[in-house]
């Protein structure tokens, strides 16, 4: 028997540094990931921190959510009515 597992999501918040980084004399300007899809989760929001900005990777199973606008136009207007 198959047993599915008990999420289909995985959320990561990643606090990044707050200071920036630099390799040699080149600073680096943002994070960015992206986390795993996992069988039978069909979706992965990955979040990072650095330098007081925020980096947000969707990554879905086409299968699954077929339009991953829908997950991000929501995360903007989520956004938008927390600020105002």
């Amino acid at each position: 028997r198959i047993r599915r597992p008990p999420v289909n999501a995985i959320v990561s918040n990643v606090t990044g540094p707050r200071e920036p980084l630099f390799i040699a004399e080149a600073e680096l300007v943002a994070l960015q990931s992206v986390g795993p899809l996992l069988e039978d989760v069909g979706l992965n929001v990955t979040v990072w921190s650095y330098c007081g900005s925020m980096q947000v990777a969707v990554l879905c199973c086409p299968d699954t959510l077929p339009d991953p606008y829908v997950i991000t136009d929501g995360m903007s207007a989520a956004l938008a009515e927390l600020l105002a």
